[in-house]
């Protein structure tokens, strides 16, 4: 914005024959601004609402909602003209030569973004010597010199810790209701270190109503002599002797057994909290008068043995059923009502040792009322030698007594299937549970089309081909092809393969087609497939059907990938790119993503049209897709208010297809297309908000790229 209050930006502009054609938008501090090209040119202009705009200068929200346009510049020849961008009091040119500089900047940016990040870390004086001399090839040789070895999650953490006088504040704040959290540790051979690094982390919290039980071998003299120590200063903290030695099991429920605490954590040995830790899980505890939440989990990372570097954070999402069936995301740090505990048997048990944390998660899960999810780091995880030198038999005998925690908990809830590994590697912890059907009902495949004869053909032979579901219908929704061989290709498959084909001679609207081929179908489940989708997996609409059968779930997804094998869609995070956007996208076949979110099966906010799977009554509650959307955010909107009523919407990995969409086009390529996808995204934004928290996606992760990295 310049010192007087003029701020615009130019979305697009293309060359069309001798026209320039424009879009953008501008706006004052003074009101509305006026946008002509420099000179004697005819050019034609047509406001736009910017409903983006208006969201983003939240405090403009008066003067910020009509400033978008779209201008057409007539007869312009080679050179494109100046812009002038006027409120009445001001004038501002955009010059398309400053641009093209601009760019090139942009571009040098972008290729010593590497050196601009390590400037920080080096030496000013050295960085000033070597400017002066050799200018950025200068800097460049300096940080070849001195490599950086910061984490630059490390550099965020550290600087966004609260200060000592925040620390302090936190110390003096009561809560209207101050409950008691016993922290658990169950300690073996730890070094003394790590135990007085654990104890400390306790001791310093900023939230003082706790007690710390630490349980000991009989025969650890040593740890017990420390622990004693600190207890001679501090009465919250009190040791148990256990005779079970290094019985992590056995001794984990002597705390457990000690504990009066109104809340329950465990702390593993060698971890640490942060000072904030408890008053952060205390303040959860009071955010909701309605239902108090009695299970509580924050996101974590690694620290080295000295517990002074900090890294691999772990950003999860908010409670994810069906990801935490796939895989122990919860982690640590997890506070647990004594109540709730009690309700399903307060204790640990031996059966599944290596994975009775799962275990326990697993049964508190199922009857907590309300789980609180603090996306905050309050927990740091020792990544020393003595936790990740464990062999690979006990690592496997961990991942199989994971395996038996899902396969009881399928016995407790009366869901019958079989848990299967999620992956080759038997020490990972990710498993994938086949669920048996109940029944297997009349399942209508829509796909709706428009010529391309020859993906329709590759798509419907790919369904015929590797379907192994018994009972499905086909339903062809045609939209004015004009290519003789379409209908011929009509012609042979209706009489071959009974496929129906229903007729919408609108324009296109994909809404409404799939709206009108769902009432023309029969079938109990609905799958909305587009006509570029080869199947991959055989038992692919199985592995759809299983989740949708159960009425708490809505919608199932799919994993796509490109032609190439890198990955098209692994579910969609609301908010990506200021609407939405496709996880992990463009990353190869086989990476696992982000916490394996590429692999395991999770609730998400929604998942793309391109191929899913809903179940009718859903459907028919929805009254289909919003036909106010033509083209795109129809599929992203219906998955939104499923959600809303209350369904889950469920991306499974193992249910795979290529979507031969093209993965250099980008999101829209022309003019016209832009003003479409803006006019709808802003209906989109008007509905659903500018972007929306997605309570599956991490606040902590960014929002201007797909791959889960960290936020800035």
């Amino acid at each position: 914005m310049s010192e007087k209050g003029i701020v615009y930006h130019i979305d697009s502009f293309e060359k069309d024959g001798n026209d320039f054609r424009i879009m953008g938008w501008a706006f004052s501090n003074n009101g509305s601004v006026s946008v002509a090209p420099l000179g004697k040119y005819d050019y034609d202009m047509s406001p736009m609402t910017r409903l983006d705009v208006q969201a983003y200068f939240a405090d403009k929200t008066d003067i910020a909602a009509d400033c978008g346009f779209e201008m057409t510049i007539k007869n312009v020849g080679k050179k494109m003209p100046a812009l002038v961008f006027s409120d009445g009091t001001e004038e501002l040119v955009e010059n398309w030569k400053a641009r093209k500089c601009r760019g090139i900047i942009k571009k040098l940016d972008e290729k010593f973004t590497f050196v601009k990040k390590c400037i920080g870390f080096l030496p000013l004086k050295d960085l000033y010597k070597a400017w002066k001399e050799q200018g950025i090839k200068g800097i460049a040789a300096q940080v070849e010199k001195k490599p950086v070895t910061v984490d630059l999650y490390e550099q965020r953490y550290l600087n966004e810790r609260l200060t000592e006088a925040l620390l302090a504040k936190q110390r003096f704040e009561r809560f209207d209701y101050m409950p008691l959290i016993s922290i658990l540790a169950p300690i073996c051979d730890a070094p003394p270190d790590f135990l007085k690094s654990m104890t400390e982390s306790v001791i310093n919290q900023t939230y003082a109503n706790w007690e710390f039980i630490v349980v000991s071998g009989s025969d650890n003299e040593k740890a017990r002599q420390i622990v004693l120590q600190y207890a001679e200063n501090d009465d919250r903290i009190k040791l148990k002797l256990s005779e079970n030695g290094s019985d992590i099991v056995e001794n984990a429920n002597v705390a457990l057994a000690a504990a009066k605490g109104e809340y329950i954590s465990f702390l593993d040995c060698g971890d640490i909290l942060t000072p904030d830790a408890l008053y952060e899980v205390a303040a959860g505890i009071n955010s909701d008068e309605q239902c108090t939440p009695d299970f509580i989990y924050s996101d974590e990372d690694k620290t080295d043995n000295a517990g002074k570097h900090f890294f691999a954070p772990h950003f999860k999402p908010d409670f994810s059923p069906h990801y935490l069936m796939s895989i122990n995301y919860i982690g640590h740090l997890t506070v647990v009502a004594n109540k709730l505990l009690t309700q399903v048997g307060r204790k640990l048990y031996k059966d599944y040792e290596g994975a009775q944390d799962y275990d326990l998660v697993l049964r508190c899960t199922e009857k907590a009322r309300h789980i609180l999810h603090i996306p905050k780091v309050l927990y740091h995880c020792r990544n020393s030698e003595v936790k990740t030198n464990a062999d690979f038999a006990e690592k496997q005998r961990a991942h199989m007594a994971g395996k038996k925690a899902l396969e009881a908990r399928l016995t407790r809830t009366g869901m019958k299937g079989c848990v299967f590994d999620g992956i080759k590697d038997l020490t990972n912890g990710l498993y994938y549970v086949e669920y048996d059907l109940w029944e297997k009902p009349l399942v209508s495949i829509i796909i709706p089309n428009n010529n391309h004869c020859a993906d329709l053909k590759k798509c419907l032979d790919s369904v015929w081909l590797k379907t192994t579901y018994p009972n499905y219908e086909i339903i062809v929704a045609e939209n004015n092809s004009t290519d003789d061989d379409v209908f011929a290709y009509y012609d042979i498959i209706k009489e071959k393969h009974g496929v129906k084909i229903v007729t919408w001679d609108k324009p296109f609207n994909y809404a409404a087609i799939n709206n009108k081929a769902a009432k023309e179908s029969n079938g109990q489940y609905l799958v909305f497939l587009n006509n570029d989708i080869e199947i991959i997996t055989p038992n692919w609409i199985e592995r759809m059907v299983m989740f949708a059968q159960v009425k708490e779930n809505g919608i199932v997804g799919a994993k796509l990938y490109y032609p190439d094998g890198s990955i098209q869609h692994g579910g969609v995070i609301i908010g990506i790119g200021g609407v939405a956007g496709h996880s992990h996208k463009a990353f190869s076949h086989d990476d696992c993503g982000y916490f394996c979110r590429l692999a395991a099966v999770q609730d998400l906010s929604a998942v793309t049209g391109a191929m899913m799977l809903i179940r009718r009554d859903v459907f028919e509650e929805m009254h289909g897709f919003d036909e106010t959307y033509p083209i795109a955010f129809n599929d992203i909107d219906f998955c939104l208010r499923v959600r809303e009523a209350g369904y889950y919407v469920i991306f499974n990995p193992n249910v795979e297809a290529y979507h031969y969409e093209s993965k250099s086009r980008g999101v829209e390529n022309t003019l016209d297309k832009k003003k479409r996808f803006q006019i709808e995204g802003d209906r989109f934004i008007k509905r659903w908000g500018y972007r929306r928290i997605d309570p599956y996606y991490n606040p902590n992760l960014t929002l201007d790229k797909e791959d889960f990295s960290l936020r800035y």
